[in-house]
């Protein structure tokens, strides 16, 4: 007799749970054949000192920059992830599946090479 299970799962967010705009990732397979993604923002560097001077209206009678070094793109990490290869692959369907949607395109495997936009890794 073959009886069915059946598994309820229960998602729970943290109130407290911070939201991070990902500009970028960076990453790949570690030592444990793991893969590790992490999340950037990326921000310039905030320009170096400058002196201005300035009428009562605000406008600007005189403007001296100093000399600065070449300012820096900043990158900062807000969320490292370690996941298997496997959801690794069902994240990148999930995120394909996602844009698809944004983009105003009816979802399909970007893995199936029958689809209109198939995905070459």
């Amino acid at each position: 007799m073959n009886k069915e299970t059946r598994q309820r799962i229960v998602i729970e967010m943290d109130d407290n749970l911070p939201v991070h705009y990902t500009h970028g990732f960076i990453g790949g397979p570690n030592q444990l054949n793991e893969i590790e993604i992490n999340l950037y923002s990326e921000c310039e560097d905030l320009p170096g000192p400058a002196d201005l001077t300035l009428t009562e209206d605000g406008q600007v009678l005189t403007d001296t920059t100093y000399d600065e070094p070449d300012r820096a793109r900043v990158r900062t990490i807000h969320t490292r992830t370690v996941i298997d290869a496997y959801t690794a692959r069902s994240l990148a369907r999930w995120l394909y599946a996602q844009a698809d949607r944004v983009d105003g395109i009816a979802p399909s495997d970007p893995f199936d090479p029958d689809a209109d936009h198939y995905y070459m890794p």
